[in-house]
């Protein structure tokens, strides 16, 4: 996967939309939404303010899609261990 991949499944994972996060990270409209429909790169800028905001993503993951992609367990998998 690509950025833009992950990037959509953040969005996913948050139940945002993709206008939520370009307005939370402070980027014009259709930034990310372009980002994710054409499968790019998107500025550093706006990648450090996304996990910046999202502090409990790991940031490992969603620069290179290795590891996982919470720093710790999710609410959603607390719930399935229980």
């Amino acid at each position: 996967t690509n950025i833009s991949d992950r990037i959509a499944i953040l969005i996913k994972e948050k139940g945002i939309s993709t206008r939520a996060l370009e307005q939370a990270i402070g980027c014009s409209n259709g930034v990310i939404s372009r980002c994710i429909s054409k499968g790019t790169d998107i500025s550093s800028l706006w990648v450090s303010k996304i996990i910046e905001i999202h502090n409990d993503i790991n940031p490992t993951w969603l620069l290179t899609g290795n590891c996982l992609l919470y720093t710790s367990p999710s609410p959603r998998d607390l719930s399935t261990s229980r």
